[in-house]
């Protein structure tokens, strides 16, 4: 697939979606297809479900084996990791780490809410 296929704008979530479907297949079998090629149980179908409502972003390594579950070039599912990350936002830390209240401390100094002091 290339970019002039009308996929260039589209989010992770519904490329992946539009290539199960395209196949006829549910998120199990892509978890099983992924798994094999991948020799480990390492994907179910609850968290291709995770990354096609874009709850999850797939990581780089796991986007190669997608690549190879569904026969694409990696680059394919890069550039819409790039296009749902741009509509968050693009901030790769926030999704990860939850924002942390900064209270200050007795002495003044300023400390997560949550820090033992």
């Amino acid at each position: 697939m290339l970019l002039g296929d009308g996929m260039g704008d589209t989010g992770i979530g519904a490329l992946l979606i539009r290539l199960r479907t395209g196949r006829g297949w549910t998120q199990q079998r892509v978890a099983d297809e992924y798994n094999a090629l991948e020799g480990r149980a390492a994907k179910t179908g609850k968290e291709i479900g995770r990354y096609e409502r874009e709850a999850r972003i797939p990581v780089p390594y796991t986007r190669r084996y997608l690549a190879q579950v569904f026969g694409i070039d990696i680059g394919v599912l890069d550039r819409a990791v790039a296009v749902s990350r741009g509509r968050q936002g693009g901030d790769k830390a926030a999704e990860t780490v939850p924002a942390r209240p900064v209270v200050p401390s007795r002495s003044g100094a300023m400390a997560a809410a949550d820090a033992v002091m």
